[in-house]
């Protein structure tokens, strides 16, 4: 939340074993410990993290304890990035949910970037009277050190380029900015630009993600009373490092 004293928090993630390695009688060696918020390797080895999910969570209740305070974050002013981390097939895209076409309705099993596009225009709506607002939504993959955007695959990739502005902070430039107005145009960005994304299959998991994604809200909203103006943007990415 807003009042602790980190900006970073780190959550892990179990997922369940998946067929094959069922049928080769596998057997998890992870042991999740709600209580302390632990995870114990073999009988060894425990490693604390800020929130553990066992095999059995669901996608909520990870948007819950991970996304949902750092939207609210969004909403009063400051800027949030939510990275998935871990090696291939540990269920990254799944949990981000860029993986397959999302559904115009929300669904029971969709990751964190579509529940943060739908929420984020339910509380533009909710507060329709307060603010006017913009939004607009960017994707970019990095594979083999090349950055491609997703919404425009065939544009130019050499006016693409990290850049780093005079106040320090890093940015992307030449990179397309999607305006939408509405939750059912930036899910449809988002599956077209997951469409575009470079995947390949490896013992792991026949349909592998094989690039960093970066897939980027930008959300501006301004009071209704002149004397107050307010911009945020939420950044969510999956990668295999």
């Amino acid at each position: 939340s807003l009042e602790e004293e980190t900006n970073v928090r780190v959550a892990a993630r179990v997922r369940p074993l998946l067929p094959r390695e069922k049928a080769a009688n596998c057997v998890s060696c992870v042991t999740v410990q709600q209580e302390s918020r632990q995870m114990i390797v073999g009988t060894r080895r425990s490693f604390a993290f800020d929130l553990v999910f066992d095999v059995d969570s669901t996608q909520a209740e990870v948007y819950e304890g991970c996304v949902s305070s750092l939207l609210e974050g969004c909403m009063q002013g400051y800027n949030a990035t939510i990275l998935a981390y871990g090696q291939t097939g540990s269920g990254k895209t799944h949990t981000m949910g860029t993986g397959q076409a999302c559904a115009m309705e929300p669904m029971p099993d969709e990751g964190i970037t579509p529940q943060v596009i739908r929420n984020s225009f339910a509380h533009f709506e909710q507060h329709s009277e307060e603010v006017e607002w913009k939004a607009s939504c960017c994707y970019l993959e990095i594979y083999n050190e090349e950055i491609r955007d997703l919404l425009q695959p065939n544009g130019p990739k050499h006016l693409i380029a990290v850049r780093e502005r005079s106040d320090g902070v890093i940015q992307v430039a030449g990179i397309h900015a999607e305006a939408c107005n509405s939750a059912s145009q930036m899910i449809r960005c988002l599956n077209d630009g997951s469409v575009q994304r470079t995947t390949g299959a490896t013992l792991m998991n026949e349909q592998s993600s094989r690039s960093h994604s970066i897939f980027t809200v930008i959300l501006e909203q301004r009071s209704r009373n002149p004397a107050q103006a307010r911009r945020t943007s939420a950044a969510g990415g999956g990668a295999e490092l």
